[in-house]
């Protein structure tokens, strides 16, 4: 029996759903598990996949998976879908910013690297927009955990 089947049965045998509903854990692989359910580990191309709960998917780093996680967790899944979406637009924009400065090297005619200058200001700015809203995702998912955090920590004796 693996690690994560241990703690998975402890999930289910011992905690109630309070605490599940807040519980992130890691290995020593790096492999994190969410909320008893979702499952996020690092691939050999350097991306993430996070599994669990008919998700299988493929994002860029850890802190979209987790936002990802935490929002399709909470219910707000035009958020998490989003968050993918904005992934997969930030691996393109980084893709053709690379393309674009390489061409740029190569240039010698003043009015093909203009072009070229322009185009990557033009996606400069398209990749700080994207960058920002991701970053407005993250600190939605920060909050909804913090929400659950809180609300996990009530007392359990009464003071005097």
């Amino acid at each position: 029996m693996t690690t994560v089947s241990k703690l998975n049965k402890f999930f289910d045998d011992e905690l109630n759903s309070d605490l599940r509903d807040i519980l992130i854990t890691c290995d020593r692989y790096g492999r994190y598990t969410l909320f008893g359910e979702y499952s996020i580990s690092p691939t050999k191309s350097g991306y993430y996949r996070v599994r669990g709960n008919n998700t299988n998917i493929e994002l860029t780093n850890i802190k979209n998976a987790l936002a990802y996680v935490t929002l399709i967790h909470a219910g707000k899944y035009s958020e998490a879908n989003r968050i993918q979406q904005l992934d997969l637009s930030l691996c393109s924009v980084n893709v053709d910013l690379a393309a674009y400065r390489n061409i740029l090297k190569n240039k010698s005619d003043p009015d093909s690297k203009l072009i070229y200058i322009i185009k990557i200001q033009e996606d400069s700015i398209k990749r700080r927009r994207i960058v920002e809203e991701i970053k407005s995702h993250i600190n939605s998912s920060i909050r909804i955990q913090e929400r659950n955090f809180n609300r996990a920590r009530k007392p359990i004796f009464k003071q005097k």
